[in-house]
């Protein structure tokens, strides 16, 4: 085996004598980094073995380190994980921090893949991810992060120069509305509202006119932030 990066030396990593077994576990890598695996076969006597060419392929570790655990993807009521190896370990338990109802810890044996889809969540929550290496020992690593909150239901009543909508969301969640005009290609935000604040006007229209509003629901800020799929109405404001 090889490092993929300049400089790097050629490495045997292990030998594999004949049996059914044609599997072989290189441990001790660099998170995210590339390498070449190089495979080759012998046949013969001692003294006198004959090398096949080489097999090449080139990978890539993961970019989670030693016993790290990162939350790769959300949904409204899902979160998929994934975890580096945990030396020793041979088997890895989940937990969920607060914990869903119905919810039981997982426990993955090392031989499988380490990831997991922990469903029966609740939508716009925060929860944590905690991995063990023993049922009720303290965590080796921890991650948190935030289902996708549920998309709203919108009501927009219409006035002559402005929209009242309503609609329906959390405590814990902000929400963004949008408007789009006539002659517009894409829709500006109007307002964020906080604090489950569920109602808003828009003023200031034209009367007979038609417009597009949107209101999308929000959990946590910045880079971490969910935002549900928009509820979308078309509606004409009122004559005078």
């Amino acid at each position: 085996m090889e490092n993929e990066n300049p400089g790097a030396v050629q490495e045997l990593s292990g030998v594999v004598p004949r049996t059914a077994d044609r599997s072989f576990t290189i441990d001790n890598l660099q998170p995210d980094t590339s390498y070449n695996v190089s495979v080759t076969t012998e046949s013969g006597m001692v003294g006198s073995l004959t090398e096949s060419a080489p097999r090449v392929v080139t990978r890539r570790t993961s970019t989670i380190g030693e016993c790290d655990i990162l939350v790769v993807s959300t949904t409204t009521d899902s979160m998929m994980v994934e975890w580096g190896t945990c030396p020793g370990a041979s088997l890895y338990y989940l937990d969920l921090d607060p914990v869903p109802a119905g919810f039981a810890q997982r426990l993955i044996l090392s031989s499988q893949p380490r990831e997991a889809t922990l469903t029966a969540l609740d939508p716009g929550t925060k929860y944590t991810v905690l991995l063990r290496i023993s049922s009720t020992g303290e965590p080796v690593s921890t991650a948190t992060s935030y289902t996708v909150p549920d998309v709203p239901t919108l009501t927009v009543t219409q006035g002559v120069t402005q929209l009242d909508l309503q609609w329906s969301t959390q405590p814990q969640l902000s929400s963004e509305i949008f408007l789009q005009s006539p002659g517009e290609t894409t829709p500006s935000l109007v307002e964020t509202v906080f604090s489950g604040v569920n109602e808003y006007t828009i003023l200031g229209l034209l009367p007979a006119t038609p417009y597009t509003v949107s209101v999308v629901n929000v959990v946590g800020a910045g880079d971490t932030a969910k935002r549900s799929e928009p509820t979308v109405r078309m509606r004409n404001t009122g004559t005078e």
